[in-house]
């Protein structure tokens, strides 16, 4: 066999020739970037391609939403002790991993969910007793219409605070709180002041247990109605709407104004 010519002259292997559109195709790639087709740009392999970026975070938000609704019912029926992280995974149709990817541990998510829906309430109800123009009548009033309101959006909310409170949960921290609010307020200073006037001794206390017991006891029992077929839901929230009216009646009789 003969040897290659090049071989034989001790040049070794000639790179072969190549045209200016063959040596740009061989050209080095930037590193960290890959090729898309015509019209993509280019999106790093380790990263996020800011075009998207908008549509990750309305999903990140959704997805968030859903895993607190689904944690919300869970809670709800279990209480806080009894509850899985993977029950609030299996309600929210998502797996285990998913969740913790968006919320650390069952007591943060526990704890957000208290804070949003109590948090709702008490920034409604600070205003409206402490509001030292208002009558002891117009400030009942107020209270009243806004937690009416706050549990015909979330009707589920009563048990979610009874079940912590009977199992002896400390995960209620904002309870404690606006419970001293109440007591500091021109709310309980003005009771304080018709106690004071020669009328019936009382609490401020009194009163507002009074009150809330005129306001969440019907939701207690409203499982029971709907689920006997005693009332439907557009009746309850009829009757709900009538108590915005009655029960501001009652505690005004109750402590003789």
């Amino acid at each position: 066999m003969l040897p290659h010519p090049a071989l034989s002259k001790g040049e070794g292997f000639k790179k072969p020739h190549l045209n200016p559109l063959q040596r740009r195709g061989l050209k080095k790639k930037e590193p960290g970037f890959r090729t898309l087709s015509f019209g993509e740009g280019r999106v790093r392999r380790n990263g996020i391609n800011p075009d998207n970026q908008m549509t990750k975070n309305s999903i990140d938000a959704t997805t968030e939403e859903k895993i607190k609704e689904a944690a919300r019912v869970v809670f709800t029926s279990k209480g806080y002790a009894a509850t899985k992280v993977r029950d609030i995974a299996a309600e929210a149709g998502i797996n285990v991993s998913l969740l913790n990817y968006y919320f650390r541990s069952k007591e943060k998510l526990f704890q957000l969910i208290m804070a949003e829906t109590l948090q709702k309430l008490f920034e409604k109800i600070k205003p409206v007793i402490n509001d030292g123009s208002a009558t002891v009548t117009e400030m009942i009033e107020g209270i009243v219409d806004h937690y009416l309101e706050l549990l015909l959006e979330n009707p589920e909310l009563p048990f979610f605070v009874v079940n912590e409170l009977m199992s002896g949960s400390n995960k209620l921290p904002m309870m404690t709180d606006n419970g001293k609010m109440f007591l500091e307020s021109q709310f309980a200073k003005k009771l304080t002041g018709i106690r004071s006037d020669g009328k019936i001794p009382f609490h401020p206390v009194n009163i507002m247990m009074n009150l809330l017991g005129l306001i969440v006891f019907p939701f207690l029992t409203r499982p029971l109605f709907l689920g006997t077929g005693i009332l439907k839901e557009e009746e309850f929230r009829k009757i709900i709407e009538e108590r915005k009216k009655l029960i501001p009646l009652w505690i005004v009789s109750i402590i003789n104004l």
